[in-house]
């Protein structure tokens, strides 16, 4: 299968240390580059869902001496095999032939990772309803996003729906129709856990007799983001790990640094880093020592976001991870600095 997207760029700082480090940075894969980005957060509020990503031809407005980059996804069946592959790329200016491109692809016969060694899981902030405007979608559309980060390879997303079990659970079924509910993280939960601190059990229960009903795997439930080590933060990881443990659950967060006994609160976690260093490989050894799995996670506001990409493999295969979660699938909200698409 071959898959074709544009993919536009704009300007944006990175955090922290990188937040006046402006560059121009892709985000995104759309179909049509004539869709106008910056009406996307009106458009929403009036209930207008702009399609940025769908399978459809790709449709672009280039203007002369200007350049567009596109991204060609290639899918190659586990089953063929590894000699070389030849095709075309077709070019339409209007509706006449404009240019044809021939393709060649070699298949190595080998496997970066074997099935099941690493485990994929792609932070999705879209939901069904009660989202902000960046982040509300339609059935349909969600339906065509989870079968592209299916069909990347992913095994799992994050939910982030939240506004009822209803909604949790409907958001669940879609997963399970595209082959991705073997690994998910409620990330939702820690906002219906902050409007009923006192249903935390409840839900988690009705969670699991779901999964079980819908022959489903349970999740792990999204705790408190980035805990420190001590303060009010951390008390409220301790509250929400001891609900969810009681009810049957499995805790899960992101944070930039771990220690002993905040591990100890999670069943699983995902690590913030940029960089192939110590701190990553202590954590790794905290969860690994109570055979926990621990993650990679990486942000496009990072410092160097492409280059974080690029090497975002060969963190999670030389550190010794178990997976990666990136942040975050088809990104459309203004963080920092975001300027004109170019």
């Amino acid at each position: 299968m071959v898959y074709v997207w544009q993919v536009p760029h704009w300007q944006r700082s990175g955090l922290r240390k990188g937040l006046q480090q402006v560059r121009l940075t892709p985000e995104m894969l759309l179909k049509d580059n004539r869709i106008n980005l910056k009406q996307i957060q009106a458009d929403m509020k009036e209930g207008i869902y702009p399609s940025l990503l769908s399978h459809d031809h790709v449709l672009a407005d280039v203007e002369a001496n200007q350049s567009r980059q596109f991204w060609l996804r290639i899918k190659v069946p586990a089953h063929k095999p590894p000699p070389d592959y030849l095709g075309r790329i077709r070019i339409h200016f209007t509706s006449e032939l404009a240019r044809e491109l021939p393709v060649r692809l070699r298949v190595l016969p080998i496997l970066l990772t074997e099935p099941g060694d690493k485990h994929y899981i792609m932070s999705y902030r879209q939901v069904l309803a009660s989202g902000s405007a960046y982040d509300t979608i339609d059935e349909q559309q969600m339906r065509s996003q989870l079968q592209d980060i299916q069909e990347a390879g992913f095994h799992g997303t994050t939910i982030y729906d939240h506004s009822s079990l209803e909604a949790i659970e409907k958001a669940y079924r879609l997963r399970k129709e595209a082959g991705l509910a073997e690994h998910t993280i409620l990330v939702g939960a820690r906002k219906y856990f902050a409007r009923h601190p006192d249903q935390m059990d409840e839900l988690v229960k009705a969670v699991r007799g779901f999964c079980q009903d819908a022959d489903i795997s349970e999740p792990y439930y999204f705790t408190i983001d980035e805990p420190p080590r001590s303060g009010p933060k951390h008390d409220e990881l301790v509250k929400t790990s001891k609900a969810v443990r009681r009810a049957g659950g499995k805790t899960f967060t992101y944070f930039y640094h771990a220690t002993k006994e905040i591990t100890d609160w999670l069943d699983a976690g995902a690590m913030t880093s940029y960089s192939y260093n110590f701190p990553m490989l202590r954590v790794r050894d905290l969860f690994h020592e109570q055979n926990k799995p621990v993650y990679y996670y990486y942000q496009i506001g990072h410092p160097a976001p492409v280059i974080n990409r690029m090497l975002a493999g060969f963190f999670l295969i030389t550190s010794g991870y178990d997976g990666i979660v990136p942040f975050c699938y088809q990104d459309r909200r203004p963080r920092e600095k975001i300027y004109d698409p170019t």
